[in-house]
């Protein structure tokens, strides 16, 4: 087994450490910079607060007991529409408090997303039958999620819709943490991507792989079925869409892969938080 390889194995095996990790970049560093640089990058934007609090003083005037007037250009600027703001008025000044995007959290997530969009198609296994995607962004502050397609062979100088993804994935620290697919695509194709990336999360787009000889089996009335994965410790969740008033959740532990006999599994009282 070569360093790499053993950084890569610690990284899987211990996925909430980030030394193993940034040693990993180092290792990387000579014939992969975009990768040391990205990983680095997601360490340090997990430890960024996404934003801070602001505090600015404001001369007033008084006006009368009951009213105050802002005398200093560009009050209230930066509050935003949806902005939760205190006031605080001492004498002649008025000090505002409020919370505001943190310009060192803006900036790692945007370089984040710069090399992710150019370079994540290397940092992803080759998957037969699927192209490579990266597109939009989703979520907080935005992230670029990257996935796979369907390979489509059209004619020459015929043009057709883009097909829908099978399978996207959502970087964080440096690697793949968290996957939404079908479960048939996971099952052909999740131990590929866990063999590279410390998979957190599983969420499928429909009810999951076939679960041959458990009884557990979410039926219709189930809403979203999660995988939860601690190395290759499972939590299976199946949650009722917000409709169903009756068994909210369901869930079981198992070990993945389903061995062909089927999960026997023990029920739990609640699953992991992430």
């Amino acid at each position: 087994m070569t360093d790499r390889e053993r950084l890569l194995k610690a990284i899987l095996d211990n996925p909430e450490e980030d030394t193993p990790r940034l040693m990993f970049a180092d290792e990387v560093e000579a014939d992969q910079p975009h990768r040391a640089e990205f990983i680095r990058v997601g360490c340090e934007l997990a430890r960024t607060p996404e934003t801070v609090e602001v505090v600015e003083d404001w001369p007033v005037e008084v006006v009368d007991g009951d009213t105050v007037r802002v005398s200093g250009g560009g009050f209230g600027a930066g509050f935003g529409a949806d902005a939760a703001v205190t006031y605080a008025l001492r004498g002649d000044t008025l000090t505002t408090t409020r919370r505001a995007v943190n310009p060192e959290y803006k900036r790692l997530c945007d370089r984040k997303n710069e090399l992710l969009a150019r370079h994540a198609y290397d940092w992803l296994p080759e998957i037969a039958g699927l192209d490579k995607f990266a597109i939009g962004r989703r979520g907080g502050a935005g992230s670029y999620f990257v996935g796979y397609l369907r390979k489509v062979m059209a004619p020459r100088g015929v043009l057709l819709p883009a097909p829908p993804p099978r399978l996207t994935t959502e970087f964080r620290r440096g690697f793949v943490e968290r996957v939404t697919c079908s479960g048939d695509d996971w099952a052909r194709h999740g131990d590929d991507i866990l063999a590279a990336h410390p998979v957190r999360r599983v969420t499928f787009t429909d009810q999951g792989p076939s679960m041959v000889g458990v009884s557990f089996r979410p039926g219709p009335q189930f809403g979203t079925t999660v995988f939860r994965f601690a190395g290759r410790d499972v939590t299976v969740t199946a949650s009722s869409p917000a409709h169903v008033l009756v068994n909210p959740s369901q869930f079981f532990t198992a070990r993945w892969p389903i061995p062909p006999e089927g999960w026997a599994f023990a029920a739990g009282s609640r699953p992991p938080p992430f």
